[in-house]
């Protein structure tokens, strides 16, 4: 294997920005466990279209910050999108540009096809590593809080926050549109770090969304409907999640007898599915707000246009007591992608059933902490029918391409002083 961080040609074919691409800003070591590298002081500048003498493409780079500037060209000849580098403009018009059909090819004097389709998951790395900074700087400031609490636990709590995500690892496939977190280190305490929630999530909103694909393959005459259910707030976190659960475990116990024994069961109907609780504290009333998202399996004609489900509602509030709230829908065949390269018409609506079993930005420090007390140990993902059987993940790391793929290794260290993530310069790595 051949990695080459300074001095190389890449081929227009395997190149990420050709035409258009950036020359320079490629020094420094390389990335962690990478070869080493003349450093360059020269500036990042456009790289025109035009072949040297030898009629090969001007040697390129991703340039050496990613997320350090934005610049775009539209006049004297140069193709008019953004680099990717972001920080005096938005990531959003830099991704609007990049994948605009009007920013690129009706602006472009650049004779080649629009490439913003070939590279969409690489335009959409400068959003995924902010969203991945917010989530370790709110990780900070729970390590900064623990020592406080006094307890040797809330110490070592404190200690894996601080080096979980302190660098990230990409890849991207430059013969596919494929762009994949390779390495990091992560601390793993999903409920006390919204960072691994993150990742855990990306890695079961894949593993379900291949389950939903292959049972809709067999079985195309079942909707994929997203269902929410409730339960009333109160004071005690602990009483109202085994509150909860008991009463979905009964419901489960419920649908298992009316196919076995014949007794009536309004979720009966549904072949699978699969629940993730949500805590949050209540808007109104600052209790404990316990409820879940599902995706379930059910025939064609059960989602109603109001939303609702009135005999399942009738027997949730038999099993709970006190909330007959639920919401039911179809989800959305939209295309989406899921975090870590999985492209999926499902993927917005499996996101927001694994997204996050506590909603970080809604609680305090001292109620993150005690809910984390509360929900360890707790299986908050569960699966039955169709659904049932996708291991939980191991790794928080995305899947990988084949080794014979070449590809950019961009290494993103956190910048304390900054509170952000920065790319250290990108190198191209060629197997063969």
């Amino acid at each position: 294997m051949s990695s080459k961080p300074h001095s190389f040609t890449v081929p227009s074919d395997l190149n990420p920005l050709s035409p258009c691409a950036l020359r320079g800003g490629v020094g420094g070591g390389g990335v962690r466990g990478g070869g080493g590298g003349a450093s360059s002081s020269r500036p990042l500048v456009p790289c025109p279209t035009d072949s040297d003498a030898s009629g090969t493409p001007p040697a390129a780079c991703l340039g050496s910050n990613l997320l350090d500037a934005t610049k775009e060209r539209t006049n004297e000849g140069v193709c008019s999108y953004p680099y990717l580098i972001h920080r005096n403009k938005s990531v959003q018009a830099v991704n609007k540009a990049l994948t605009s059909e009007s920013g690129i090819s009706a602006q472009s004097t650049c004779e080649s096809p629009d490439p913003s389709p070939r590279y969409f998951e690489l335009l959409a790395l400068p959003n995924r590593v902010l969203r991945y900074a917010k989530a370790r700087r709110r990780a900070l400031e729970m390590a900064e809080y623990l020592p406080a609490v006094g307890t040797p636990e809330a110490s070592v709590r404190a200690s894996s926050l601080v080096s979980c995500g302190r660098y990230l690892e990409f890849r991207h496939y430059v013969n596919r549109d494929a762009t994949r977190l390779a390495a990091a280190r992560f601390c793993r305490l999903d409920r006390l770090c919204p960072l691994c929630a993150i990742r855990r999530g990306a890695k079961y909103a894949r593993a379900y969304g291949d389950k939903v694909l292959g049972v809709l393959a067999e079985s195309p005459h079942l909707v994929p409907c997203m269902l929410t259910v409730t339960t009333f707030n109160g004071p005690d976190l602990l009483e109202r999640v085994k509150h909860y659960c008991t009463a979905w475990q009964r419901l489960l116990e419920r649908r298992r007898n009316a196919h076995k024994r014949g007794s009536v069961s309004a979720l009966a109907a549904v072949t699978g599915g699969v629940s993730s609780i949500e805590v949050k504290r209540g808007k109104g009333s600052g209790g404990w707000h316990v409820h879940s998202h599902s995706i379930i399996l059910a025939p064609a004609g059960l989602p109603r246009s109001d939303n609702r489900w009135p005999q399942l509602s009738e027997e949730w509030h038999d099993l709970t007591g006190d909330s007959f709230i639920l919401d039911l829908r179809p989800i959305r065949s939209v295309p989406s992608d899921i975090e870590g390269g999985l492209t999926n018409e499902y993927a917005s609506d499996l996101c927001e059933v694994f997204k996050y079993a506590l909603k970080f930005s809604e609680l305090s420090l001292a109620d993150n902490w005690h809910a984390y007390q509360i929900l360890r140990g707790q299986r908050l993902v569960r699966a039955f029918g169709d659904l049932f059987g996708v291991p939980d993940p191991v790794d928080l790391c995305d899947d990988l391409l084949p080794a014979d793929e070449p590809y950019w290794r961009l290494l993103f260290d956190f910048i304390g002083s900054e509170s952000r993530y920065k790319c250290r310069s990108p190198f191209f790595v060629n197997p063969d």
